[in-house]
């Protein structure tokens, strides 16, 4: 039996313009945004965590050096900026890692020539860091942290708020009061029967 008839080549034009179609809007639906943060959370906040962050990160500034918030890697030292975004042979952090400059970091072991390559291409790509509160910078690094997932947590009764209204005729419904207070609205009324 063949199957090249007209109505046949149509169905089969159509689907594979409607694949088309499919496929261009999943690779659109990306941005450049979400692959340079990916790019960052798989790649480069590891790498920083592993080997920085303990000598370099929040309290901790060896050398007046953090390197846990993009303001002060961008920030100019008396050394000069420790990257320079879109530039990575004019800052110090790749003369470190590289070790070809007088500071030598990680001083115990060099890293692995992909982590250096990863260093390189994000400060290549401007060195994109994900927005996370300044007044918290480890608090992204702990995002993927399973102990602080909800499901891991324990279990504790927050027990009802206070409030000695009549509208409430069970706990929860002290509950559901709190947030529409908190949201400036009222309860309706009951609804008649009947």
């Amino acid at each position: 039996m063949q199957l090249d008839t007209p109505l046949s080549t149509r169905i089969s034009s159509r689907l594979i313009a409607l694949a088309g179609v499919l496929l261009s809007i999943c690779l659109a639906s990306r941005s450049p945004g979400q692959e340079a943060e990916t790019f960052f959370e798989n790649r480069i906040r590891p790498i920083l965590a592993e080997n920085c962050f303990k000598c370099h990160g929040g309290k901790a500034s060896k050398g007046g050096v953090r390197l846990d918030q993009r303001t002060a890697l961008l920030a100019k030292g008396e050394d000069g900026p420790v990257i320079i975004p879109g530039k990575p042979g004019q800052g110090r952090l790749m003369a470190a890692v590289r070790h070809t400059g007088e500071i030598k970091m990680p001083p115990k072991k060099r890293l692995p020539p992909a982590e250096i390559k990863a260093l390189s291409d994000w400060i290549t790509a401007g060195a994109p860091w994900p927005e996370q509160p300044e007044d918290n910078p480890g608090a992204a690094v702990q995002k993927n942290d399973p102990a602080s997932h909800w499901a891991f947590r324990k279990i504790r009764d927050p027990g009802p708020p206070d409030d000695t209204t009549e509208w409430a005729i069970n706990p929860i419904d002290l509950f559901v009061l709190r947030r529409l207070k908190s949201s400036g609205m009222t309860p309706s009324q009951p609804a008649r029967r009947g």
